[in-house]
């Protein structure tokens, strides 16, 4: 347990100091200074009446709980409010649930990261107001669904095999079962590379979205991957990541309350 703590801890330094939190913002994506509490019904949203995460609540915003995202996400817009993310100050600690005792608590124990900034900062990098998101967030998405790829290619081709050594064996029951197998991952594994391909054009759009011609698009996207290939990184690492190519192509993401920036002073 103490090596996953050093782990955490290191995955946390190498992103900056900082990991992603959820935020609470309104239906037009500006940041709301509120902060995520343990209450004796669950978790819920203090509204705070200033930006001191101190200070004393204002209101109270308990989300949506149904299954369906999408009904969640509207559930929540009608009450005015939208759920996202954010990159801030962070650090990690060991943890047991509360009247962990004896061997039981100390089997329980495991890592949790926290913010340090006391729940809430408007200096912090927002990657997902609910509405759109920072290109840091479609490439951790890109990574998953590589992830996914491959392990659907891998699989296949383990399923082939066994339906070769199936055929040569005359196992004409396995052989069947194999074939319907195989057919069934196929269509996962198309899905999952078309998947990929739809947030590799989402990645693409977001990070040259002041090229407007296709052709042009394309080859600056090839030079972006050829100077910095997407491998298979840690989360952390994708914002670090999206500032190299921003900065290779001279540009820089605007300051306010777009998606993706580092939000300070005003009030929400």
């Amino acid at each position: 347990m103490t090596a996953d703590l050093h782990r955490t801890k290191a995955r946390i330094v190498d992103a900056g100091g900082t990991s992603s939190f959820p935020a609470l913002f309104d239906t037009d994506g500006n940041l709301v200074a509120a902060k995520l509490v343990d209450t004796r019904y669950g978790r819920s949203w203090m509204l705070l009446g200033d930006d001191d995460p101190n200070g004393r609540a204002a209101g109270w915003f308990n989300p949506s709980k149904h299954s369906d995202p999408e009904r969640r996400r509207a559930n929540n817009a009608a009450k005015g409010f939208l759920i996202g993310k954010v990159a801030a100050p962070a650090d990690a600690r060991l943890t047991s649930p509360p009247g962990a005792r004896g061997l039981g608590g100390a089997t329980s124990v495991s890592v949790s990261v926290y913010r340090t900034d006391r729940g809430f900062s408007r200096d912090v990098t927002v990657l997902d107001n609910g509405i759109d998101q920072h290109p840091a967030m479609v490439l951790d998405s890109v990574l998953g669904s590589r992830v996914a790829v491959t392990a659907g290619r891998d699989g296949l081709a383990r399923l082939e095999q066994y339906l070769t050594d199936a055929q040569a064996a005359g196992d004409r029951l396995r052989v069947r079962s194999l074939q319907g197998q195989i057919g069934r991952v196929r269509v996962e594994h198309e899905r999952a590379r078309d998947d990929l391909a739809q947030r590799e054009s989402r990645l693409k759009d977001l990070l040259l979205d002041d090229i407007a011609d296709p052709g042009r698009r394309t080859a600056a996207w090839e030079q972006v991957v050829a100077q910095h290939p997407i491998t298979q990184q840690t989360a952390a690492d994708s914002l670090a990541w999206v500032a190299r190519v921003d900065a290779s192509r001279g540009r820089q993401r605007a300051v306010g309350n777009s998606t993706g920036t580092r939000t300070s002073g005003g009030s929400s």
